[in-house]
């Protein structure tokens, strides 16, 4: 039976039935930000659905109490784009904006991509909430591939691009892996410090990812949601939409406990570690039936172990 690492597990299967919403007046003050951070990269298997993500959030239509703000880049050079939604979908804003010196072509595997742009989103289209979504590739806590030549944004770049950014304006209430494998506690450790709530699957996603219209949908529909609730309706949402995928695994994490999973971890090692001369076939085996995802070495659940 498979289990998804988490702390306080949201369950997936929630059936509901959601249709796109048009645009109607609502107060002016914004309640959301949602950011997307999107990495075609260059493999160019997932390229075509930056698209399709970007026609389900249009489709949803506009509400001026969600800001949806993305950078995104595909494997062909040139291809850098930022975006906003606005009534009539979303409209490209200057990269030159967000960095005096990009032009047509950014390094989405640098960290100072990442911190130009978040910093750029939040400035310029505040909210009471936040939420930043990686889309792309993921490989756990090797990072993100990201960009031209396989090149990886790493989970401590995160740490150090966001930090600053923490710092002047609080942590960010919900980051999102639409990616497979990062649902693991070396991720969830490095962002417990700008981040309050993560949502990421331990195994492996679909190649059309999360349910966009649907999630924002819901946000549209619900923009008081917490980012606890908004978090569980993500989680709810993939379960559905996904249900006809047997690799599904989706969590949404309070982060606030990664302390705690942390020295309960660090003494666990120990004991492990002191028995280890005396049961090291006993422990290797227990290790090697635990629950693992992708056929990874490294990709084990922890529960499991």
């Amino acid at each position: 039976m498979k289990k998804t690492l988490s702390i306080a597990l949201l369950t997936i299967f929630l059936i509901s039935s959601l249709s796109p919403l048009a645009y109607s007046e609502t107060p002016s003050e914004s309640s959301w930000t949602i950011m997307l951070y999107m990495m075609g990269g260059s493999k160019g298997d997932i390229n075509d659905q930056i698209n399709s993500t970007i026609s389900q959030i249009e489709a949803a239509g506009y509400r001026n109490s969600v800001n949806i703000v993305l950078l995104e880049d595909g494997n062909r050079y040139g291809d850098s784009s930022a975006l906003v939604m606005g009534r009539n979908g979303f409209y490209q804003a200057n990269l030159s904006e967000i960095n005096s010196s990009w032009g047509s072509e950014i390094d989405m595997s640098q960290w100072e991509t990442l911190r130009d742009f978040a910093s750029w989103a939040m400035e310029n289209y505040p909210a009471e909430h936040t939420m930043l979504i990686f889309w792309g590739h993921g490989a756990g806590w090797k990072g993100m591939l990201a960009d031209e030549g396989y090149r990886y944004l790493k989970i401590s770049d995160i740490k150090k691009a966001l930090s600053p950014i923490v710092e002047h304006q609080g942590k960010l209430d919900i980051i999102g892996f639409d990616q497979c494998n990062m649902a693991m506690f070396e991720v969830f450790g490095e962002i417990s410090e700008i981040s309050r709530y993560a949502i990421a699957s331990e195994n492996e996603e679909g190649i059309s990812g999360w349910p966009y219209g649907r999630i924002i949908s819901d946000i549209y529909r619900n923009p008081s949601s917490s980012p606890e609730k908004f978090s569980e309706k993500i989680v709810q949402d993939y379960g559905k939409y996904a249900a006809g995928y047997d690799r599904k695994t989706l969590s949404a994490i309070n982060l606030s406990h990664m302390r705690d999973i942390y020295g309960a971890l660090r003494d666990y090692s120990r004991v492990l570690d002191s028995l280890l001369p005396y049961y090291k076939f006993e422990i290797t085996e227990a290790r090697s039936e635990a629950q693992e995802y992708s056929g990874v070495s490294y990709n084990y659940d922890l529960y499991d172990l």
